[in-house]
């Protein structure tokens, strides 16, 4: 079941996130997050007024999700990015889908205009998810990170919220 998440699930968040961070580009991260580092977070993000799903299932947090402000200017008031994570034995199972989806209903209600996904270049499952749902391929730009010794390409997808 998705719900909202709460202060309680920051662990069980951080322990998902972090596995993302020593394995995969899913993030562009390359240090592990504290929980304190994540507590800050989740307190910013709720004080913005933007949600943060949890995914949980026999009482085990298996992925959560988040809006975000896409950039700090007010010009962008409109737009939000999202992140979401899975734990690793939980992936492939629509557990990411069930989340985005439930994003695309919160940033609809919330009256954002524009929903931009940030996904890595050879992440291609994550690309044909936000197809799928019906975000628009926005453009790429060409080996702006480096992680485990490679190059990357960040990809741009967004939804007209509208």
């Amino acid at each position: 079941m998705i719900r909202q998440a709460t202060l309680q699930d920051v662990a069980a968040m951080v322990s998902i996130y972090n596995h993302a961070v020593e394995h995969t580009t899913a993030t562009y991260d390359d240090a592990p997050y504290t929980i304190e580092q994540r507590f800050t977070w989740f307190e910013r993000l709720a004080h913005a007024g933007m949600p943060i799903f949890v995914f949980e299932e026999e009482d085990q947090v298996l992925g959560y999700a988040a809006l975000e402000p896409f950039r700090p200017d007010p010009a962008y008031r409109h737009t939000v990015m999202h992140s979401i994570y899975i734990h690793p034995a939980s992936q492939g199972k629509g557990i990411g889908k069930q989340l985005l989806n439930t994003l695309v209903s919160a940033a609809k209600q919330a009256d954002f205009v524009t929903l931009v996904a940030e996904i890595d270049g050879n992440n291609h499952a994550s690309m044909r998810l936000h197809e799928q749902i019906g975000f628009r391929y926005s453009g790429t730009i060409q080996r702006c990170a480096q992680k485990f010794e490679q190059w990357l390409d960040l990809v741009f997808y967004q939804y007209d919220l509208r």
